[in-house]
């Protein structure tokens, strides 16, 4: 059981990511103009700094993760569970017990 983490600048530097890899395949094998080319090293710019802000995240989750260790669950506090095995985190849909009326 862990305190809600923040993910927000990972999922961005994720969407930054996948958008630098269309990029890049879409400029694969042709001569780009002096615009792409200063586009291509922008993006790279802030892919880079987007990095560092993510491993920042991460440290700021360790840190509350520590800090938090052995606390007591009241609630109405924000948690998150996760397999100790598979790191994966349990995820709650509204949706399937809106699809299943047995429940």
């Amino acid at each position: 059981m862990l305190p809600k983490l923040n993910y927000n600048v990972s999922r961005e530097y994720e969407k930054l990511l996948k958008a630098m890899e269309t990029q890049d395949s879409k400029d694969e094998g042709v001569v780009t103009s002096k615009q792409a080319q200063d586009r291509t090293k922008s993006m790279k710019a802030q892919l880079q700094v987007s990095e560092q802000r993510c491993h920042q995240e991460e440290a700021n989750n360790e840190v509350l993760i520590e800090a938090q260790r052995g606390d007591q669950v009241f609630y109405g506090m924000n948690i998150q569970l996760r397999h100790d095995s598979s790191g994966q985190f349990l995820q709650l849909s509204k949706k399937s017990a809106e699809d299943d009326k047995t429940c």
